[in-house]
């Protein structure tokens, strides 16, 4: 999900709707996050649901990779 805009919504909806098909874990690769997509992240990496990586070093964060969803 690329952009400057907000995508907590669009995140939550991505990942229940996956679930529902099937998908029972999954990995988000990350760069930036507003407030409300991080405590959402939060809660669905409490609940076991989910992993994060984060890319804190511009050689760690290619600008071709943006933000990447993993699903398992």
């Amino acid at each position: 999900m690329y952009g400057n805009e907000r995508k907590w919504l669009l995140l939550a909806e991505l990942i229940e709707h996956n679930k529902l098909q099937g998908v029972e874990y999954f990995y988000l690769y990350v760069k930036d996050m507003d407030y409300y997509t991080s405590k959402l992240i939060k809660h669905y990496v409490r609940s076991g649901l989910a992993e994060v990586i984060h890319f804190h070093n511009a050689e760690d964060r290619p600008e071709n990779y943006g933000n990447l969803l993993f699903f398992k």
